[in-house]
């Protein structure tokens, strides 16, 4: 985390069948972050697909005053919106009607591999449930929504070691912008659902 008051906790009702929520929050500063990262770049495709499973609701639409962008799911770093390696699902208000995206990097590019969902992430209560698939071997990588399979992408598809996390990075505004996620997780290898 990083700016005054920026970090995570806070208190956050459960709600029904979410038990391990946890508060990201931007804190007071322009430039505020706060961000998890599992194991930066220990995550190998070469082992077999890799999953990141999430749910969660941005809280306060993102603007031109109190300006922020959200990011979720595989990464090597979450504290830019320029990781070299990641594929992610995306939130920043002033791209696609401050819909999610769906967005795969290699070797810090991400041409062409940018996909524009219609889903839209800010809720005063509840959670979308995400995931992705990274498949190497096969050179794809799956978003899904609530169960349904959102795009599948096959342009620059990360291939060296990738972590896992989720991030709330503020570029504009003094006031403190919050996301909630609950029950964040990763699995590799013949796990499936």
């Amino acid at each position: 985390a990083s700016g005054s008051g920026a970090g995570t906790g806070g208190s956050v009702s459960a709600g029904t069948n979410a038990p391990g929520i946890e508060s990201f929050s931007t804190g007071t500063t322009a430039t505020g972050y706060a961000a998890t990262l599992i194991a930066g770049n220990q995550l190998l495709g070469s082992r077999g697909v890799i999953h990141w499973r999430a749910r969660f609701g941005i809280r306060t639409a993102s603007d031109g005053t109190e300006t922020f962008a959200v990011q979720a799911g595989l990464s090597q770093a979450l504290t830019s919106l320029t990781p070299s390696r990641a594929c992610l699902f995306r939130y920043q208000h002033s791209v696609n009607g401050g819909l999610l995206e769906c967005v795969n990097r290699n070797a810090s590019s991400e041409a062409g591999s940018v996909f524009s969902t219609s889903i839209n992430p800010v809720m005063a209560s509840g959670f979308l449930d995400l995931e992705i698939k990274l498949d190497v071997a096969n050179g794809l990588v799956t978003y899904v929504s609530n169960g349904a399979v959102v795009t599948t992408i096959a342009v620059n598809v990360p291939s060296d070691g990738i972590g896992a996390g989720v991030s709330i990075l503020k570029s504009a505004g003094l006031n403190a912008r919050t996301f909630d996620i609950d029950a964040q997780g990763i699995w590799q290898g013949g796990l499936s659902r």
